[in-house]
Parts: C-alpha cells; sequence; structure tokens
C-alpha cells in the first residue's frame, strides 16, 4: 500500500522515526495539532521502535484559555510507554528547546 491510503499521522511519525537514530535524534513536531491527530501520531511512533533512537517531542505551551494543553495526555502516554518497556527513558525537553519531552527508545 502507498503512503497516499495511508493515515498521514501515522506516515509523517514512521518517517520522524526514521531520522531517529541519527547523532542529533529526530523531532516530533506536535505543536498546533489537536490531541487526536497527536495521538495517532503517537501510537504511530510507539509502536515501531527503534533500539537507542532518540526523539524530541514538542508540545505547544498552555494558553490560558481554559483548553487542556497537550501535556498531560501527551505525558501520561508516554509514562504508560516507559512502563510497558516500549521506551527507556522520558524526561522533558532541556531549557530552551520548548515545551515537551525528550524520549529514548530502550537497546
Amino acid at each position: 500500500m502507498g503512503e497516499a491510503s495511508e493515515d498521514p499521522d501515522a506516515v509523517w511519525a514512521a518517517r520522524v522515526l526514521a531520522s531517529a537514530l541519527e547523532p542529533s535524534g529526530a523531532v516530533l513536531d506536535l505543536r498546533g495539532r489537536t490531541w487526536p491527530s497527536a495521538q495517532r501520531a503517537l501510537q504511530a511512533l510507539l509502536s515501531t521502535p527503534r533500539p537507542g533512537a532518540r526523539v524530541a517531542i514538542q508540545i505547544d505551551p498552555p494558553k490560558g484559555d481554559g483548553v487542556q494543553s497537550l501535556f498531560q495526555p501527551v505525558g501520561k502516554r508516554l509514562r504508560d510507554a516507559v512502563r510497558a518497556g516500549k521506551i527507556a527513558s522520558c524526561r522533558p525537553l532541556a531549557p530552551g528547546q520548548g515545551l515537551g519531552f525528550q524520549v529514548v527508545f530502550g537497546e
């Protein structure tokens, strides 16, 4: 099946994961995405782990308008993946890199 008939979020996440083994890692930019779109991209990312891959997951900061940001649902999904052994570590991004998480897949 070609990319045109596949879920665009899954195709996008697969491209990110393909570059995750580079020394600098990869970036999964979820800024501006809705939770359903971000959820599909995360699912694609977590369903095809690459040992030793590093991925920075960027999200929007809270806007203060009462609408939930992606921080809690993305963080919960990543926490569950750590507990399930799908990823080796998950930490907040370093200062200056924006809001999000640095994920490292296990060996």
